[in-house]
């Protein structure tokens, strides 16, 4: 992964609208693809669907216009976990359900900001890259790791946080669908659970690309030195718990359980609202927010990895 370029492909029927996209994302050292509609758009991903990174898509085209393009690409199973930032000048909530439900969870409303875009574009990439990243290790499976019945870990970097949700991923029955949540939940616990990094802090850091760098930075703080996220692994026939404790103060976990039309336009926010939809057969939060119990369910051989992006 290290030496991949990262690819874009850029969607829209404005040549003007393309070389804007071009020209602001010109600096980030990505390998952009153009498309002048719909047709040429599904053309170019059919052609080659394991090249892309990233789509950057106009939702207003004529003939098949964005929505239509984002509902094919869902509906493949070669295409359905590249990452879709959905641009539009339509922002009323009704139009962003139209979005978010055909699959678009990153948003550009038009006219937008050349800073806002390098940033959604940026975490719309890394996530993908990660999932490949994700993908490629966990087809590495172990046998011995389906013997594992009760397990406690604790953690406290990113680094750590990344190791301990592909190992216990792989005791999943559908690991790659499963490690996506697991991430999330166990890098949320270091972020804001124990360094307090709040959403805003959050926004504010993928914005201007210093979130790593902040992260590393508070862990080495005296008052978090000594803080830790405890995980426990259980196992029975029917399912499997993963147990989350942080020592944060907590957070209102409800209004982030589902993808919210007010949030959609954030360069990040979707973390939970993917483990509990699509990568978890359930989450279970304590009231206050610093504990939740990931559940995976056993009693089906097989299980479709999901679409998250």
């Amino acid at each position: 992964m290290d030496n991949h370029k990262p690819n874009l492909l850029i969607v829209d029927d404005e040549p003007l609208n393309r070389d804007i996209l071009q020209h602001y994302l010109e600096e980030e050292a990505y390998e952009i693809t153009e498309a002048g509609d719909g047709d040429e758009a599904l053309e170019i991903l059919n052609s080659s669907p394991d090249k892309f990174d990233a789509v950057l898509l106009d939702r207003m085209m004529p003939n098949i216009n964005g929505i239509e393009v984002l509902k094919i690409m869902k509906q493949d199973p070669l295409l359905s976990n590249i990452p879709v930032i959905l641009q539009t000048a339509r922002s009323t909530k009704d139009d962003i359900k139209i979005g978010i439900d055909a699959g678009a969870y990153f948003y550009l409303t038009k006219p937008f900001e050349e800073e806002v875009l390098i940033s959604i574009v940026r975490s719309a990439i890394e996530e993908h890259l990660n999932f490949l990243q994700y993908k490629k290790i966990l087809e590495q499976k172990s046998a011995s790791l389906f013997m594992m019945e009760h397990a406690r870990f604790k953690f406290r970097t990113l680094d750590e946080a990344r190791t301990l949700s592909m190992y216990l991923a792989k005791t999943c029955p559908v690991p790659e669908k499963t490690i996506l949540g697991l991430s999330e939940l166990f890098i949320n616990a270091i972020e804001h659970g124990n360094l307090s990094i709040s959403y805003d802090d959050k926004t504010k850091l993928n914005t201007e690309n210093r979130w790593i760098e902040e992260v590393e930075k508070r862990l080495t703080l005296a008052e978090n030195k000594n803080k830790y996220v405890v995980v426990v692994f259980d196992r029975t026939d029917g399912e499997i718990s993963i147990k989350i404790t942080d020592q944060g103060k907590g957070f209102n976990w409800k209004e982030y359980m589902e993808f919210s039309p007010d949030r959609i336009f954030d360069n990040h926010g979707r973390g939970i609202a993917t483990s509990n939809i699509m990568s978890l057969d359930k989450l279970i939060y304590n009231e206050v927010g610093n504990e939740v119990t990931a559940m995976i369910l056993l009693n089906v051989e097989t299980t479709e990895l999901k679409e998250y992006g």
